[in-house]
């Protein structure tokens, strides 16, 4: 070792040269660094506030007013145990995910005859069927749900579909309400918060339910006590309910259903709607005929049980009979809430579906006729997990209408109340902030300071309270349908190899089936094609209730490229082959030793040496055929072939003849001209040709020879050329 090496002045320069350059590269990246560092800390700032105010953007509820909802007319429903398709009338704002609700609003079974029990229920059948569901797809005005229906619908009957309005967190800053029915769409309103719920405004759809009867044209008459009548008018005087209108039954005393009957004949009162609660009947004819009570009988009610997946509008009121022009119309119901939200807080604002006032009053003073029964409350379905302070709920039903006249004894009759509606809730009870009411409204008054019936609802009578239900859940199908997310593509293959295939989907579990051939199922996503065959590889998944999805991959198989090639060429040492392959795009040989062009589809190959290649040939479909390619190189010792003689007497080189004296064997040698005419053969390994045909010299020219002989075993085929000179 060499210790204390004594450093030159150059190196000691040096040193100090590369010491500086060292700092300045230092000083320079840490100033980069810096400058690198403010940066990305400013854009991680940047990245933070923004994502920051996002936060904040998405934790403010969303302010909400007026109608919320749209209404679309359904016209058919397809639905199977695992489907279910609506088409509508239009799909104008849908949307694949949006939540909807679909609800019949008429068509049940109800008593016919022309007795009191006119209207009542029979058999509820499919109205009041509703439910949310979600779309899974939308094709021209057909929606398809991601679950399967619940319930039945009868078109026929009246079906309509609302998109559910939802929301993260909202806000109501103005009265919040539904379309009013109009005979085919409305009535309803559906929201779903996922959060809170906060109300600066009431939620109210009263009076969007079930319409009122209108009075008929004037007909004086005494003593009438049809239930159901036509005129034909096309003037529907009883209010409207769950019977689906016709013109058979558009007049009567008699209730339809849940509507009022119209009141009967000389000013007799209609009837108040029905619902949970029956509506109250109208006051009877006026005094100038004998006393017959023929006021209009209040609309049926319902019972609710806790699995009754059913909801109704209130009854519409029945009109008043008229003489004189100015009975009353009948009020409409209370429409539906659906509502679903964790959180309410409701600032003691009100949620209402309260059943219409008769606010017009029948007579002028002078003319008396009879008053419209009120509207029966409407129903409030409620699934909230908590209220976080006062609420008050209201289904309470419409009053009667009041009456007018103050020349002459007679107490015209006032309508009916509209019967209480139903609240709704899930959960066994309510907490006290709470406050429900759904009574029946008043029957209407008379005003007639003549009359001794003054200031009373003569025998009108109110409607009878509704109720509340516990335990209420939303109808929804929480089962996704088995839905296949992806499959491999079709695709082709090349013979001979293989691919893996996969199949992704949701949910679960499912039982998972795949048919094909040439397939070894790998797990449920995935199967291995080995050996491929052309066809189709079908997927099906199926749930725990028999609802399948189904996808197919079509797999095309190519045939792999033929080269036309032998397995095997022989030559003797210094000889070439020239190797043609007949099909493919590209090949490549291998080893590169001996051939003159490991790419080419004709290469010629001269090896010293027995050899064996191997080549990879690849065609249009990019299918590649493997193979190999052996060349014996025979080093047969002393094998001359001479390529020139000169047969002319001279005793110098006068015959063409080989030694063969290592060969094994000799089978023969032939000799053609360049007409191809064969001039000479012989089979004696000893020949020798003296350049003669049939004993005729032949002149000057190239001649082509073609020998067979067998060297080492194995039998070798050689050609050349000979040059015959004169």
């Amino acid at each position: 070792m060499i210790k204390n090496k004594p450093v030159s002045k150059g190196e000691n320069l040096f040193t100090a040269q590369k010491y500086i350059s060292n700092l300045y590269l230092y000083l320079l990246m840490k100033r980069h660094l810096r400058e690198v560092l403010n940066h990305v800390f400013g854009k991680v700032m940047l990245c933070v506030w923004f994502c920051l105010l996002q936060l904040v953007s998405l934790s403010q509820p969303v302010s909400i007013s007026g109608i919320v909802n749209r209404y679309y007319s359904v016209k058919s429903v397809v639905k199977d145990r695992c489907d279910a398709y609506i088409e509508l009338d239009n799909v104008v704002g849908l949307a694949i995910g949006d939540k909807v609700m679909i609800y019949q609003h008429a068509g049940a079974r109800y008593d016919t005859t022309n007795t009191t029990e006119f209207g009542r229920i029979r058999q509820f059948y499919n109205s009041g069927n509703y439910e949310w569901a979600s779309i899974s797809a939308i094709n021209g005005n057909v929606i398809k749900l991601q679950s399967f229906l619940k319930q039945y619908y009868d078109i026929a009957s009246g079906v309509q579909l609302i998109k559910v309005a939802t929301y993260s967190d909202a806000r109501v800053t103005g009265t919040l309400t539904s379309q009013a029915w109009n005979g085919i769409t409305g009535g309803v309103l559906a929201i779903e918060v996922t959060d809170t719920l906060e109300l600066l405004a009431d939620i109210d759809v009263s009076g969007t339910g079930y319409r009122g009867g209108i009075p008929y044209p004037n007909y004086p008459s005494c003593s009438e006590n049809f239930f159901v009548r036509s005129n034909n008018l096309g003037i529907w005087a009883k209010g409207e309910g769950l019977m689906v209108r016709s013109s058979t039954n558009e007049h009567g005393r008699g209730a339809a259903v849940n509507g009022g009957g119209a009141g009967g004949s000389l000013n007799a009162g209609g009837g108040g709607g029905g619902n949970a609660g029956q509506g109250g009947n109208g006051g009877s004819q006026a005094e100038s005929c004998p006393f017959f009570f023929n006021g209009g009988n209040g609309g049926w009610a319902f019972d609710y049980l806790p699995d009754h997946e059913k909801a109704f509008m209130g009854g519409g009121g029945g009109a008043g009979h008229q003489d004189e022009s100015r009975a009353s119309s009948g009020s409409s119901g209370g429409g539906i809430i659906v509502l679903r939200s964790r959180y309410v807080k409701a600032n003691a604002h009100a949620i209402k579906a309260d059943g219409a006032n008769v606010i017009s009053i029948a007579g002028d003073g002078i003319f008396g006729d009879g008053a419209g029964g009120g509207g029966a409350g409407g129903s409030i379905l409620l699934e909230c997990s908590a209220y976080l302070d006062t609420c008050v709920v209201s289904a309470v039903g419409g009053n009667g209408g009041n009456t007018f006249a103050n020349n002459i004894s007679i107490c015209f009759a006032p309508g009916g109340g509209g019967g209480g509606g139903i609240v709704r809730h899930n959960g066994s009870s309510l907490p006290a902030s709470v406050k429900i009411s759904s009574s029946g409204g008043k029957a209407g008054l008379v005003s007639n300071a003549l009359a001794g019936c003054d200031g009373t609802p003569k025998d009108a009578s109110d409607g009878v309270d509704g109720y509340v239900v516990p335990a209420y859940t939303i109808p929804e199908v929480n089962h996704p349908l088995p839905q296949i997310s992806y499959v491999s593509p079709d695709t082709f293959m090349c013979k001979d190899d293989s691919i893996m295939l996969v199949a992704l989907f949701n949910g679960g579990p499912y039982s998972v089936t795949w048919t094909g051939n040439g397939m070894r199922q790998i797990n449920n996503n995935r199967v291995l094609i080995s050996p491929p065959s052309s066809g189709e590889v079908w997927i099906q998944i199926m749930d725990s209730i028999g609802c399948v999805d189904r996808d197919t991959i079509s797999i095309r198989v190519n045939a792999l490229p033929d080269p036309g090639i032998a397995d095997e060429f022989i030559i003797l040492l210094g000889d070439s082959v020239i190797v043609t392959v007949s099909t493919g795009d590209s090949i490549f040989w291998s080893p590169t030793k001996g051939v003159n062009d490991i790419n080419a589809l004709d290469a010629v190959f001269k090896p010293v040496v027995t050899t064996l290649y191997r080549y990879y040939i690849t065609d249009s479909n990019r299918c590649q055929y493997r193979d190999s390619l052996l060349i014996r190189v025979k080093q047969c010792s002393n094998l001359n072939m001479p390529n020139i003689f000169t047969p002319n007497g001279d005793g110098k080189n006068d015959e063409y003849h080989i030694d063969l004296v290592y060969i094994d064997a000799f089978d023969k040698i032939e000799i053609y001209n360049r007409w191809g005419e064969k001039v000479f053969e012989s089979t004696d390994r000893a020949f020798r040709w003296d350049g003669t045909w049939k004993g005729v010299l032949l002149p000057t020219d190239v001649y082509t020879y073609f020998l067979k002989i067998r060297c080492d075993n194995v039998e070798i085929q050689h050609t050349g050329d000979i040059t015959l000179l004169r």
